[in-house]
């Protein structure tokens, strides 16, 4: 069974998604301390990443529907299957033990990662407003000042 390779893949997989949720985190340090430079930075490395992310997710998809349809030709429903509940007893304890932890650390990576990225949005969000507002007083026509207006 292609079992080492697939565990080779989550891992590889899991490696990248910590990076990414990194530097997602480094972007959220950038945002808070207003840090372009610090934000192109990551930026950068997080679209490497995914591009990382993507091609290991699609090489995991390929190995495991080739995997399924070689062992398991009937199975109905694939994609809802963790892999490791599947093959339990059918590879060694340590194999599905492993398998089983990297599959529970890329859903908690994943699930991390989801919230940092809406963290992220939430603050570019207000950081644009807070700028849009800025310039509004700044440049606008009222004549109250930029304190009287953010107060």
């Amino acid at each position: 069974m292609d079992i080492e390779n697939i565990i080779t893949l989550y891992s590889r997989q899991l490696s990248s998604l910590r990076q990414l949720l990194e530097a997602a985190r480094e972007k959220r340090a950038a945002l808070i301390s207003a840090k372009h430079e610090i934000f192109e930075v990551a930026a950068r490395k997080e679209e490497k990443l995914l591009s990382i992310v993507q091609t290991t997710e699609r090489q995991r998809s390929l190995l495991i529907a080739e995997l399924l349809r070689k062992h398991f030709p009937n199975l109905i429903g694939r994609t809802m299957v963790r892999l490791s509940a599947l093959l339990k007893g059918k590879i060694s304890d340590k194999e599905s033990n492993s398998l089983e932890y990297l599959e529970k650390e890329i859903k908690n990576t994943i699930t991390e990662l989801n919230a940092e990225n809406s963290n992220n949005l939430f603050l570019l969000h207000h950081l644009k407003n807070f700028y849009a507002e800025t310039m509004r007083a700044l440049i606008g026509k009222n004549l109250t000042s930029i304190i009287d207006r953010k107060v």
